[in-house]
């Protein structure tokens, strides 16, 4: 990684505060890098630090049309319940959204939708149920 940028490991180590003994031990290999070095490390050369311990670097993935397809719905959920709820704070329509999309929910979002039930209209309770339905038939 440090010809690959063209510096030498000691410069890289003293930019990161990383100590030249650190440097030497881990290259007669009397120990490895706590993860909190690691993490410095793998985040200066921009890999993952998986990536920096297996020497393998990752080709990004390329979402399946699939994918890109739920996350489509999900977005244009996610605008729908906006365009219905314009005075939603971010964590009601969070809230919302992991309910619709079957996440396991904390106590502070349940007492969030009930909230946000009691403040709702028939039609958008009615509104917020067919979403529900909906998205359970689709899964």
């Amino acid at each position: 990684l440090c010809n690959s940028v063209g510096e030498k490991p000691s410069a890289v180590a003293l930019k990161l505060g990383i100590s030249k003994a650190t440097v030497s031990n881990w290259k007669r290999r009397k120990n490895g890098a706590t993860d909190a070095t690691a993490l410095k490390i793998a985040n200066y050369f921009g890999i993952t630090v998986d990536e920096l311990k297996t020497g393998i670097k990752k080709e990004p993935s390329i979402p399946k049309d699939e994918e890109l397809d739920k996350n489509d719905a999900i977005s244009n959920l996610r605008d729908n319940v906006l365009y219905h709820f314009p005075d939603a704070t971010p964590q009601d329509v969070s809230a919302l959204m992991n309910a619709i999309e079957g996440t396991d929910l904390t106590v502070q979002e349940l007492i969030r939708i009930a909230e946000m039930f009691k403040r709702m209209s028939p039609a958008d309770r009615k509104f917020v149920t067919g979403i529900f339905e909906a998205y359970t038939e689709a899964k």
